[in-house]
């Protein structure tokens, strides 16, 4: 694979791609970008956590968990 394939996405910030799968979007459609001039009037402590994948899911990219990962909540956004 060339080296241009293996980094289409590395242009931008990893957290450009991780809020959209972490965060729903602010109520005004917005999801951070992780640039701090961008981000500075998103309330993150506002922002929904979008529920995790269920267990045994072949999203989980890492194994051995079992229910919630640890130190986290699972997902629930409450």
């Amino acid at each position: 694979m060339s080296t241009l394939r293996r980094n289409l996405i590395t242009h931008e910030l990893p957290e450009f791609w991780a809020y959209g799968v972490y965060y729903y979007p602010d109520d005004n459609g917005r999801l951070p970008v992780g640039d701090v001039l961008a981000d500075a009037d998103i309330d993150f402590a506002r922002l929904r956590v979008r529920p995790a994948p269920p267990e045994g899911s072949r999203f989980w990219t890492l194994g051995g968990w079992r229910g919630r990962p640890p130190g986290g909540s699972g997902g629930s956004g409450v």
